[in-house]
């Protein structure tokens, strides 16, 4: 139960607003050290005038860069709730209330920076590329549980990828993170094929995405592509010419690349992925 776990969630905000204090100091370190160059030190924006305020102007410097964001990125809220709870926090109404409320805290936190220091600190909902995969290698080496075991970590505040939700569950169970992450945040939703001629199931999704509050909304599809042939479509042998040569695009962390070059922790995320929709009429619900 929610009081039962109420010791383990006390201290796992302790730690973070421990991290989050250190995170702020190097935040605020990088900030002065670019203070303290000069105009000259960016030629790109001298020469096109990038910005909204001139670096001449009275202010130089600070006058444009402390409107920049210094934001706080995380990712593992699945995981963490996971380990403090033994659950999924998708599966119950008290799991999705435990993730909210850890994200509240880390939103109040930074909150308090930005008041403290009148700068524009955020709570960034990151993918995370690189640390996806490096963070859980290096917990291995300590800790022994499935959420560690599966060699990555998951989106900012997203439901497992396996989860199997209909889109518009996921939908709604995501929502209320994006108003808590102010630096950022993004939903997708996971076609199993291109919707392609589908208007009904891309508009059904975009509908619930604002219905739920939804700042910004992905919808993911596999496309395969047959390197002898040419044929298109999903499949792991060519339905055309019988090839196993095949050319295989996935988007994660918001943009589309070729499987083979993503990171290993985005490679086992990809292999877990189970769709949250066919592509048929309804969008799978």
């Amino acid at each position: 139960s929610r009081e039962g776990n109420g010791d383990k969630i006390r201290r796992f905000k302790e730690a973070w607003s421990c991290v989050a204090a250190v995170v702020k100091d190097i935040l605020l370190d990088r900030y002065r050290l670019l203070l303290s160059l000069t105009p000259d030190d960016f030629p790109c924006n001298q020469t096109f005038r990038l910005w909204l305020t001139d670096f001449a102007a009275d202010g130089g410097l600070e006058a444009v860069f402390r409107n920049g964001t210094l934001s706080f990125g995380f990712i593992g809220l699945a995981e963490a709730v996971e380990v403090l709870t033994g659950e999924k926090y998708f599966l119950s109404a008290e799991g999705r209330a435990i993730a909210l409320d850890l994200l509240r805290h880390m939103r109040t936190v930074v909150d308090r920076y930005r008041q403290e220091e009148n700068l524009n600190f955020t709570l960034l909902a990151s993918s995370g590329e690189y640390i996806s995969g490096r963070l859980p290698a290096i917990d291995k080496e300590t800790f022994d549980h499935p959420a560690v075991r599966k060699g990555f970590y998951t989106n900012s505040f997203h439901v497992d990828v396996d989860s199997g939700l209909d889109p518009i569950r996921k939908l709604q169970i995501e929502g209320p993170f994006h108003a808590l992450a102010n630096g950022g945040c993004v939903t997708y939703v996971e076609f199993s094929s291109a919707p392609v001629g589908n208007t009904d199931a891309v508009a059904e999704v975009i509908q619930a995405g604002v219905d739920h509050g939804i700042n910004y909304l992905g919808i993911n599809f596999p496309l395969d592509r047959c390197r002898d042939c040419g044929e298109q479509g999903t499949f792991d042998r060519c339905p055309a010419c019988n090839g196993e040569n095949v050319h295989r695009i996935r988007r994660v962390s918001g943009y589309l690349e070729d499987l083979e070059f993503f990171t290993s922790g985005k490679q086992s995320e990809v292999a877990r992925r189970r769709p949250n929709a066919p592509a048929g009429p309804t969008g799978g619900r």
